[in-house]
């Protein structure tokens, strides 16, 4: 019935061009592809962490919802990053190794999922693990020229499968990239496990998990492993699965995952 229902609105309405959907099921996928060909702009805020890729690679763009709700970002976080600013920022050829260790974490990820690794589908995995993720911030005009240059440096390769292009990593003699994130996920499970004191898990505000974060590594920036903010980085752990998140009116609150 709402897929019905969203048709007859376009219909009705031919002036409508854009549509935000709040799902993340597959089942919305005629919905979309209709809407698609009738050239309308679709917009999609959903659970990331259980969103599914068939749908979201239809979309124009998407969100998770937790990006919305206002908050996460609070004067003592904004504090810490400050402090960090005269540090030597990252050159585009750094920003480009941590973009390319995204995209092989992406690739490993839907062939964990044992799903599609088809090249539109990976680009919405990559940005449902770090929605700060943009090709055209590293100086790509596209997505595909992205690819490109990953695949030229032998980090990825590109199969062909049923006149469909999916992407491999490449085999494991050939230059790979430093992994650099998954040890700041480690660092802020540390972290998390140090102020519950290896007892059961707490919420613990945003804040106070950033400080703590900070006395660990001092040289951890989190804009340097690609994501824009603190809160940015706490959700792609979420969406790792690492951690889990409440909020209480603006406050954020975060604890590893039971």
């Amino acid at each position: 019935p709402l897929i019905t229902h969203g048709m007859e609105l376009a219909l009705k309405n031919p002036k409508l061009q854009t549509f935000i959907l709040v799902t993340g099921d597959s089942d919305f996928r005629p919905l979309i592809l209709s809407l698609v060909r009738s050239g309308k702009r679709i917009h999609i805020v959903c659970n990331v962490q259980n969103a599914s890729e068939d749908l979201l690679v239809l979309a124009d763009s998407f969100k998770d919802y937790r990006e919305l709700i206002p908050g996460g970002q609070e004067k003592e976080i904004q504090h810490l990053e400050e402090k960090e600013t005269d540090q030597k920022v990252l050159d585009i050829e750094g920003q480009k190794e941590i973009a390319f260790t995204q995209l092989v974490e992406a690739i490993e990820s839907l062939k964990k999922e044992k799903k599609n690794s088809e090249i539109g589908f990976v680009k919405v995995k990559i940005k449902m693990l770090n929605p700060s993720f943009n090709e055209n911030n590293l100086g790509y005009k596209k997505w595909s020229d992205f690819v490109e240059d990953a695949v030229s440096l032998k980090i990825v390769e590109v199969e062909t499968k049923d006149s469909v292009k999916l992407l491999r990593t490449h085999r494991k003699d050939s230059k790979t990239t430093k992994v650099k994130q998954p040890k700041a996920f480690t660092v802020l499970i540390q972290a998390l496990k140090q102020l519950d004191k290896e007892k059961k898990p707490e919420f613990r505000k945003f804040a106070i998990v950033a400080n703590e974060l900070y006395n660990q590594i001092p040289f951890l920036e989190i804009k340097k492993l690609g994501f824009k903010k603190f809160k940015d980085f706490i959700l792609a752990a979420e969406t790792r699965n690492l951690v889990e998140t409440k909020v209480k009116g603006t406050i954020h609150y975060v604890r590893r995952a039971i």
